[in-house]
């Protein structure tokens, strides 16, 4: 089965792990995604940026990132800050690995290419649509 994995780090530790723990997790599960194309997402620069890690952890995630041959993507789910660019990197390195496997018959690769596209949609007008849950489905959630 064709996956790109995607590992968050809390670099903020609130998830009551330090980085240091957080590594050792991802190396004791590595073997699990061999040869996969692998994502390793920042999480919560929100609360912690980056480049305000102390030098020793940021050393210690980038040596992880170097041995895995693994992206380093910084990202925030409060303020949206690099999902776009953890979603975009995920399907890219997800597409060049699956043609780098079907290399050997260029004809697949071709119909692959051909077969996928990404839509991104696009403001109609100025209007404001807040989202809208059916009455069905807040009673279903109640019960």
């Amino acid at each position: 089965m064709n996956a790109a994995i995607l590992f968050l780090i809390d670099i903020s530790e609130s998830c009551g792990y330090t980085i240091e723990q957080q590594i050792q997790l991802f190396n004791s599960i590595k073997p699990l995604f061999q040869a996969k194309p692998l994502v390793i997402c920042l999480s919560k620069i929100d609360l912690q940026p980056y480049k305000d890690l102390k030098a020793p952890e940021k050393k210690a995630i980038e040596e992880l990132a170097k041995q895995s041959n693994a992206y380093l993507i910084q990202m925030s789910n409060e303020t949206k800050d690099g999902i776009d660019d953890v979603k975009t990197k995920a399907c890219d390195i997800l597409l060049d690995h699956r043609l780098t496997q079907k290399a050997k018959d260029p004809k697949k690769a071709e119909a692959i290419l051909n077969r996928l596209h990404i839509a991104q949609p696009m403001k109609r007008d100025n209007m404001s649509r807040l989202p809208n849950v059916p009455d069905t489905v807040v009673k279903g959630v109640k019960k």
